[in-house]
């Protein structure tokens, strides 16, 4: 009995051994490169569906924060996707064309509130995040309010060792920065020395971000920004690029990580480019055309004059609309319709950015303002558009000779 049951153990193990092998068989036809590119083809047709969705039907966020929320997911999501270089753009709050200074203040304020949301994400690794202002004077100005904001916070992190850090790493991290910090220009070296200054302590935050945000920057600007992004946001080599954000190796190591510009308006920025004492429009082409906007809201605001219905057939009349021009990644590029209480409703959705004159002619169409079939107006303008269009296709960068040009079509994208 014994030696019955020794020989079904036997038969069961090695037709189970058998079973094992046969099953195993298969797998070791198949590399782990073959895996890779399936996990790939998989996250890409995943992209491509939600890039294709259509968006939302409306938008109404009732507060910044609810817009401050939605940008921090966008950008999470084309992170997620490959992308390092990003453009947050928000409508300017109430108030904002007060001063300059106020505007700045504000946007800085708003930074600041994405920079601390993104550096703890409910159910996402604490990351730490450094906020970029333009030059020394800015810096001095944003500390204050960095003070304000996070009390005793930033002298904590710019004045502890590299094993404190390592652990305070673990919570998330806001520190406050400059452009300043990579200005090697002579002007540069002798206002450091004049005054003192000694950014070695935000020089070393940017080093080990994870994140870097820039906001309120010029024309000019721009230059600083690229400068830092090409020496402290880029990787120096392949194998560099592929470690995780969070990797902590030589603080002076270069490494890939992202690089958003927020609240910085880059599509007036881009209408100064090559404008006398402006940088020229290789700017756009080399550097901001890379920029892929992950949460852009830009309202628009039109009018047009009308002929009043009447006795008097020379009585015109102003007729005043809005909408917006919106993108949340992975969604589509959108064209939105203001109603009644600020919502805005979806009339048109497209893959590719609009063209700012799209905007405009889409929504004079969604508000019943196109021209009267077989009027005068309709061929006036009609062949007054045409010759237009003819003569000038867009805003420069919007020309086909422009994305001729450009590094990257990330910015239209």
């Amino acid at each position: 009995m014994s030696s019955s049951q020794d020989d079904n153990d036997n038969n069961n193990n090695s037709s189970s051994s058998s079973s094992s092998s046969s099953s195993s068989s298969p797998m070791e036809d198949v590399d782990l490169d073959t895996i890779l590119s399936l996990v790939d083809d998989v996250n890409l047709k995943d992209r491509e569906s939600r890039i294709e969705s259509g968006g939302r039907e409306e938008y109404a966020p009732g507060t910044y924060e609810a817009m401050l929320d939605d940008a921090v997911a966008s950008c999470q999501a084309a992170i997620d996707d490959g992308f390092l270089k990003l453009e947050i753009q928000l409508p300017p709050p109430p108030g904002f064309d007060v001063d300059s200074s106020t505007a700045m203040r504000t946007n800085l304020t708003l930074c600041i509130e994405l920079a601390k949301r993104m550096a703890s994400q409910p159910g996402g690794r604490a990351q730490r995040v450094h906020v970029l202002v333009a030059d020394r004077a800015e810096f001095k100005r944003a500390g204050e309010l960095f003070e304000t904001e996070f009390g005793s916070t930033i002298g904590q992190v710019a004045n502890t060792s590299e094993s404190s850090w390592r652990a305070n790493s673990e919570l998330g991290a806001v520190t406050l920065g400059t452009l300043a910090e990579v200005d090697s220009s002579a002007l540069a070296m002798l206002d450091q020395t004049l005054t003192g200054d000694d950014y070695r302590e935000s020089v070393l935050a940017g080093e080990r971000a994870d994140i870097l945000i820039c906001t309120n920057l010029s024309c000019v600007e721009l230059l600083l920004a690229e400068k830092y992004a090409r020496s402290m946001a880029e990787s120096d080599d392949e194998e560099d690029a592929k470690r995780p954000s969070y990797w902590m190796g030589d603080a002076e190591a270069r490494r890939a990580r992202p690089f958003i510009l927020f609240q910085n308006d880059l599509e007036s920025l881009r209408g100064d480019m090559g404008l006398s004492g402006f940088p020229d429009r290789d700017l756009h082409h080399r550097f901001t055309s890379e920029f892929l906007p992950a949460f852009f809201l830009r309202k628009r605001d039109y009018n047009k004059t009308v002929a009043t219905k009447g006795w008097n057939p020379l009585a015109i009349e102003q007729v005043y609309y809005s909408g917006a021009l919106f993108r949340e990644y992975p969604g589509p590029w959108q064209v939105l319709r203001k109603e009644s209480g600020g919502v805005l409703k979806n009339v048109a959705t497209r893959r590719d950015r609009f063209k700012l004159r799209e905007v405009k002619q889409m929504l004079k169409e969604a508000f019943g303002l196109s021209e009267e079939e077989g009027s005068t107006d309709q061929l006036l303008r009609g062949e007054a558009g045409a010759f237009w269009e003819k003569l000038k296709p867009g805003t420069w960068w919007e020309q086909e000779e422009s994305y001729g040009a450009e590094a990257s079509s990330n910015w239209r994208r």
